[in-house]
């Protein structure tokens, strides 16, 4: 090999691991794989489990039109499900997230976001949803929800907001750090009655959520 082919070769290789060692490692938050609570009790009422997402289709100044689109579809089979999730597109990307925590400090206002909702399908009909979280109703200390969420860019959420009214006092603490494409983040009671929650971004769900049915 020629001295000139050998030096390109060479600068070649070096950029390429400078390039692979600086960018961030991120996980694949894109497939939904779990296990449906109680399945045994739900088996003859499920035989697919679609992901939804809703965005306004026609936005104006007088009225909006929210639409609803399927954006991944799986088998229910073994009392569970796989899903594979897409990126989202700009138009379904409708919901700017500093208006989901306006009293929190948002890193990039102009960041836009979707979730999905996941129903349980049986002979084209719905017959319920899924919620990720570790127990039925999510009022007791120590209650965790889960939840994926699409971003167009990466964007950190932080802050504390405290919600009063006549009848009880909620205090929400947010640390989220989201990238650009799937992420997890997680809701967690910090006491009865949802009296105090903290959000933060996750690396996994935790071991003890469950999928329930919710009709």
């Amino acid at each position: 090999m020629k001295r000139n082919q050998l030096i390109v070769v060479l600068t070649v290789l070096i950029t390429a691991l400078n390039t692979s060692c600086n960018e961030p490692i991120t996980a694949d938050y894109s497939k939904i794989a779990g296990v449906v609570y109680n399945a045994d009790m739900y088996k003859d009422q499920i035989d697919s489990v679609y992901a939804k997402v809703y965005y306004d289709s026609i936005d104006t100044q007088y009225f909006s039109f929210i639409t609803s689109v399927t954006i991944a579809k799986a088998k229910f089979h073994d009392g569970g499900f796989a899903l594979q999730l897409p990126a989202l597109s700009y138009g379904k990307l409708c919901y700017r997230i500093d208006k989901q925590f306006p009293d929190s400090l948002v890193s990039d206002k102009s960041v836009k976001y979707n979730s999905p909702d996941l129903f349980c399908i049986k002979d084209g009909y719905r017959r319920g949803f899924l919620l990720s979280q570790n127990n039925y109703n999510l009022t007791d200390s120590g209650s965790v929800y889960c939840e994926y969420i699409y971003c167009d860019k990466p964007v950190t959420v932080t802050g504390t907001t405290i919600t009063n009214n006549s009848s009880y006092k909620i205090t929400t603490e947010y640390k989220l750090s989201f990238v650009k494409g799937w992420n997890i983040w997680t809701i967690k009671q910090r006491s009865n009655d949802f009296e105090a929650r903290y959000y933060h971004s996750s690396n996994n769900i935790p071991a003890d959520v469950k999928w329930h049915l919710k009709n």
